[in-house]
């Protein structure tokens, strides 16, 4: 008898749930939600911050603003404000004329293009795009700068089912100044390395305590770091849905992303200590995201050449994980030791045989 272990997406559309094979023998249930806000967001004037932040002239993408700490975004630790200037906060209305709104994360990668989740964009009429943001009830934070904007596009093989293509783009309607607070991250090569057993970050607003659907969302951005784990161990619990397209973090601990998280970053950092973007976060265990099992991420190296093609952003070269990164300099260690030695023998006998 085939097992079955049923999942929701973290922001799909109320009430959806699929049914996934899996070896796994607890039968899980639950039924989605889309999060909406539990407290107020302090709205700014539209493009119009508090103060004028100073402009930064070359905003080099990935460059974090101050060291991190560690824990779960849910119930975790509260990112140092503005740490990472790259995180979006996106309001997102639906329906007309009487407005619902619910909230889903996002990452700037250039001046005018906020990527995210397309299962957060299913019937949204308008978006609201917080740049600069980390709490979200305050009325001092001058760096802050809103966006209003209707135009999104979703990638066109996005299956709400099979989870296949869960990547869209927002564009702001005029482009935003690089500012301290505000600077866009890198995006992956198309030959981004599968990153299995490397160190991720991840980052949002999501909620901070219970499971399923239970807890407040947290008004200041949050951060944890967990690992990278393969697809053939995420497959064994979420089943098919886990294909290339999909990359996996450990739920180890209880770390992971929980509702309205979803759209938000799964992020590396490089040897040099810069940010790349990895993952979106797209769905986690219907039982709850504190239940230690694995959260699900949209792999964002099988799409830069769409990226590119919607957003004129250029396909980044290619580039190694830290893991991969260590192979390779054993493997040129080894090399320029025989070259060493194949010059040295050369300088003593005088000749080559």
């Amino acid at each position: 008898m085939k097992n079955f272990l049923y999942f929701c997406l973290t922001a799909a559309s109320l009430g959806l749930c699929a049914a996934i094979a899996t070896g796994n023998t607890q039968a899980l249930s639950a039924v989605q939600e889309r999060i909406y806000s539990n407290f107020t967001v302090f709205q700014s004037n539209v493009l119009t911050p508090f103060a004028t932040p100073p402009l930064v002239r070359d905003a080099t993408c990935g460059k974090k603003n101050l060291p991190s700490l560690t824990g779960r975004i849910a119930g975790g630790n509260v990112a140092t404000p503005n740490e990472y200037p790259w995180q979006a906060f996106l309001q997102i209305s639906q329906g007309w004329p009487v407005f619902q709104d619910y909230v889903c994360g996002g990452t700037l990668i250039s001046n005018q293009w906020i990527l995210t989740a397309a299962n957060c964009l299913d019937g949204a009429s308008l978006i609201k795009v917080y740049l600069g943001a980390h709490d979200l009830t305050a009325t001092n934070e001058w760096q802050r700068v809103i966006f209003t904007t209707t135009d999104y596009k979703k990638h066109p093989s996005w299956n709400a089912q099979t989870l296949n293509g869960d990547i869209a783009l927002i564009k702001l309607p005029v482009p935003v100044n690089f500012t301290s607070y505000i600077k866009p991250i890198c995006l992956p090569s198309t030959n981004d390395p599968s990153h299995n057993g490397d160190t991720v970050y991840l980052t949002g607003w999501g909620r901070t305590s219970g499971s399923g659907s239970v807890g407040p969302l947290s008004p200041v951005l949050r951060e944890t770091t967990t690992t990278v784990i393969g697809n053939s161990e995420c497959s064994s619990i979420y089943g098919n849905v886990v294909t290339d397209n999909i990359i996996c973090s450990s739920g180890a601990g209880g770390r992971g992303i929980c509702p309205s998280d979803n759209g938000g970053p799964m992020g590396y950092m490089n040897a040099d200590g810069t940010f790349t973007q990895i993952g979106i976060a797209s769905f986690y265990a219907a039982s709850g995201c504190e239940n230690s099992l694995p959260s699900g991420f949209t792999r964002i190296r099988n799409y830069v050449n769409w990226i590119s093609q919607e957003t004129s952003i250029p396909v980044p070269n290619s580039a190694v994980s830290n893991s991969d990164s260590s192979c390779l300099k054993f493997i040129l260690a080894i090399a320029i030791a025989i070259q060493c030695y194949f010059f040295d023998y050369v300088l003593r006998d005088g000749s080559i045989h």
